[in-house]
């Protein structure tokens, strides 16, 4: 359960699993009267990104990134599943939503308008 250990600071099936579990493990009278916890088939933890890493994989830079991608995280309802440790720990989201969520809306720009370079290269023609 140590936050270096194969389920520390991540958030999977397996995680909630075990947490359920734990109480029931504790109050058992002995060894011999512990029930088994199965975790086959839950997965492995989920790759979880800050809300920094959010940032830079959607390419917002500048003193606001952080800002921006919580909100994009917020419309997209991509909600946190933990947070780093120490006080100034940030926020950790499912990487595999981000990028899902990511490649479902890319955008096409100012009312159907081409980007270059992220810049519009031509106005809408209706």
């Amino acid at each position: 359960l140590h936050a270096e250990g194969p389920l520390g600071s991540a958030s999977s099936r397996s995680w909630h699993n075990l947490l359920q579990w734990l109480p029931e493990a504790q109050a058992a009278p002995s060894l011999d009267r512990l029930a088994s916890l199965d975790l086959i088939g839950h997965g492995a933890p989920d790759d979880l990104w800050t809300v920094s890493m959010v940032a830079s994989y959607l390419g917002y830079t500048g003193d606001s990134a952080q800002g921006s991608a919580r909100k994009w995280l917020s419309r997209k309802k991509i909600e946190s599943e933990g947070r780093e440790a120490g006080r100034r720990g940030e926020s950790q989201y499912s990487a595999q939503r981000v990028r899902a969520a990511k490649e479902s809306s890319p955008g096409s720009g100012r009312h159907g308008a081409a980007r270059s370079g992220g810049r519009f290269t031509e106005a809408d023609s209706s």
